[in-house]
């Protein structure tokens, strides 16, 4: 998911500068200052498991409320599914909407899956087809938000559909290309459950099918697809359990664009890590951020006797290869973690990286979310987050979400205000003035093209809309204008 920062060109920071600069911070543990719960208040009911998966912008939320019964015209559908959109009103993190399938059927568990890129938003329902065309096919579906608020746009079905497919349990979005990536990790096609990929972009108002992607070296039980993630012309597939080492060491494929926006996806390198063991699981989940990839390792071994502490790991593009730059664990870290259930990652604009990651089964099961920041080559864990209302199984973690300066979270299993509710956190990582719309530290180049960008649009949430009267204007400028400089 694109960070939505402006590609001007900065100074890196040199590796000790800011490591210096981030020793001097600290590390800070426990319940998250400032975490804001979300949940659907009065309108959930038992065993939603909404935050299962959540994905913002910066500007909005979406969180999957996989098994949502929706509404009919004759009562309601059991397991349809929903997704959940947050913005802010008055302050406060507030459900503006419930978007269901306009087909909504028995058990199609609509938002396992979700992925939020500006007014574009993408979300699964991976059991679709539970009678018809054949059991559990899958689909994804594409939302898209007008003046009239959100309306459907495409269901997106596998191109030889068969059984059990899971077609969308993984999918993504990219909204400055109108590009549309679904998933089908147990499609046949090749071998047995060797997955697929395809892809969709918006010609002439409608979403077509473009190209189809399987791995390169493709064998039985690969479940190529098992994670999606693109950014423009860069897209990641994970297949954890692929046995390039020993089994489920697990692999990330990588393709390319050559063209911006247009023309086909070419394979350009596989990613494995450097230290792939037996049953690591690398690609359990996948980010991507202009010319950074972030791959999760839940299996990962990094503390003796236990094992499954978890890992995160970074690779860098430079002049076209990938290459691994750091190997993310959790100072804390106990067996059975999990680190790396979740990733997500904020490319800034001076080089230096934010990257959060899910630990679901830290805790006894109540989940947490690790930070890091700095530059590639030596990221230093600065946070770790707890849910202030959490407990014992609530899966915080299992899926989180980085835009500009909000940190996104799921606990698809927290019990408000019944069973399984479910429930997402929010958490703004904002610089110390408002107008520092990129998270760098400082008031800039960057922060003005964000307001440009932003000019006009209306709505409150809008981090663009500095003194807050619904409008992106005159006086935002002026006040980002007052702020420029360094925060602080």
């Amino acid at each position: 998911m694109r960070s939505r920062v402006p590609a001007v060109q900065l100074t890196r920071l040199s590796v000790g500068v800011f490591a210096a600069m981030l020793a001097s911070i600290g590390s800070t543990s426990g319940a998250a200052t400032g975490f804001e719960r979300l949940s659907q208040g009065e309108a959930a009911r038992a065993d939603d498991f909404l935050g299962r998966s959540v994905s913002t912008d910066g500007a909005r939320i979406a969180a999957g409320v996989p098994e949502h019964d929706a509404a009919s015209g004759t009562g309601t559908v059991g397991g349809a599914g929903a997704i959940a959109i947050f913005e802010r009103v008055t302050g406060t993190w507030t459900r503006t909407a419930l978007l269901t399938a306009s087909d909504a059927a028995t058990a199609d568990v609509l938002g396992e899956c979700v992925a939020l890129d500006g007014d574009l938003l993408i979300a699964s329902a991976a059991n679709v087809g539970l009678l018809t065309p054949a059991p559990w096919t899958g689909a994804a579906y594409i939302f898209e938000r007008g003046a009239g608020g959100w309306i459907q746009r495409a269901k997106l079905v596998p191109p030889n559909p068969s059984e059990f497919m899971e077609a969308g349990l993984a999918s993504a979005i990219d909204g400055e290309t109108r590009t549309a990536v679904v998933a089908a990790r147990l499609d046949d096609d090749v071998a047995t459950d060797a997955g697929s990929v395809a892809i969709y972009r918006e010609l002439g108002g409608s979403w077509t099918l473009v190209q189809e992607l399987h791995a390169p070296d493709a064998i039985a039980g690969d479940a190529f697809g098992y994670r999606v993630a693109i950014d423009g012309d860069v897209l990641a597939v994970a297949t954890p359990a692929t046995d390039a080492l020993a089994e489920s060491t697990g692999s990330v494929y990588v393709f390319e664009r050559i063209k911006r926006g247009a023309g086909p996806f070419v394979f350009r390198a596989k990613l494995m890590a450097a230290d792939a063991a037996y049953r690591d699981r690398f690609g359990t989940s996948v980010a991507v951020d202009g010319s950074t990839i972030v791959v999760g390792a839940v299996g990962d071994d990094n503390l003796a006797p236990g094992g499954d502490q978890g890992a995160a790991y970074v690779f860098w593009r430079v002049d076209g290869a990938w290459s691994q730059m750091a190997k993310l664990v959790a100072g804390d870290r106990q067996p059975l973690d999990g680190l790396g259930a979740s990733v997500s990652v904020l490319e800034r604009t001076d080089g230096t990286l934010r990257v959060a990651a899910g630990a679901s089964s830290a805790n006894q099961g109540a989940g947490a979310v690790y930070l890091f920041e700095g530059v590639p080559e030596e990221l230093v864990e600065t946070a770790k987050y707890t849910a202030p209302t959490g407990a014992a199984n609530d899966g915080l973690g299992a899926s989180t979400s980085l835009a500009g300066p909000l940190l996104v979270t799921g606990a698809e299993r927290h019990d408000f205000p019944l069973a399984n509710a479910g429930a997402a956190y929010a958490l703004s990582l904002a610089a110390p003035c408002p107008a520092d719309l990129d998270g760098d530290g400082a008031v800039g180049a960057a922060d003005l093209s964000l307001v440009l960008l932003a000019w006009g649009s209306l709505g409150l949430g809008n981090p663009a809309d500095l003194n807050g009267d619904g409008a992106v204007g005159a006086a935002d400028l002026s006040l980002l204008l007052e702020s420029w400089g360094a925060c602080g």
